[in-house]
């Protein structure tokens, strides 16, 4: 397998990861319906904000378009002829093109729907099982806690482990390590944006937060 392929194709595959990576799904159907997605709830251009503040169908087209953003572009690092583990690189400029748009002047969303987007494309039979159970706990807890996302997320993601290193055909090494960069990546994303932006969040402003994001936002620093 060759991990080193000519840097020219690496560097187109990345800018097309991120060019769709960047297409704001959430932006785009709210501004639709009338709504401006930066300027309600968790002011995120997420699935979990359109399923919150707009209806729980578009959540669901959000979430689909945006998991589809983050596959693609792993797929079209393929048809440029990369493999893995290179085309976690493509797949991670998908995330970043999420996270900051140009389209909405670098702003986006957590990125969860993207990353398992990019998780699907290099190792599906690892990845779907969990993903499915992640997307049913989201629609269990999208109205109880303030986070649904990364609940779902980190148990997606502890199932995807076991998937991938217990169970045949086995996962790359390589690719289980970036998969599980790529998701600590988008929690810490998570965790910051709570903590910059803690209005957001607060029990006053909605009915119920996430309790272990609730507990790293309120912990003071010394």
């Amino acid at each position: 397998m060759n991990y080193f392929p000519e840097i020219s194709i690496v560097i187109i595959a990345c800018l097309i990861g991120y060019v769709i990576g960047s297409f704001p799904t959430a932006y785009l159907l709210a501004k639709i319906k009338g709504v401006d997605i930066f300027a309600v709830g968790s002011h995120q251009a997420g699935a979990t904000n359109v399923w919150k503040e707009i209806s729980k169908l578009n959540g669901i087209f959000v979430f689909i378009i945006d998991v589809a953003k983050g596959a693609t572009a792993v797929i079209s690092a393929n048809l440029l002829g990369l493999t893995e583990p290179i085309t976690l690189l493509p797949g991670a400029l998908a995330i970043i093109g999420h996270w900051n748009s140009p389209f909405t002047k670098f702003r986006g969303g957590d990125g969860v729907s993207c990353v398992g987007g990019v998780a699907i494309a290099l190792a599906p039979h690892a990845v779907l099982p969990p993903f499915f159970l992640s997307g049913i706990i989201i629609i269990l807890l999208a109205r109880k806690v303030g986070n649904p996302s990364l609940w779902a997320g980190l148990v997606g993601y502890v199932t995807f482990l076991l998937l991938g290193t217990l169970f045949e055909p086995k996962v790359n090494p390589i690719t289980i390590i970036g998969i599980s960069f790529l998701f600590g990546t988008v929690l810490v994303h998570s965790v910051s944006f709570h903590r910059r932006h803690k209005v957001y969040f607060d029990p006053k402003n909605q009915q119920n937060t996430d309790p272990i994001l609730d507990l790293v936002v309120t912990k003071k620093i010394d």
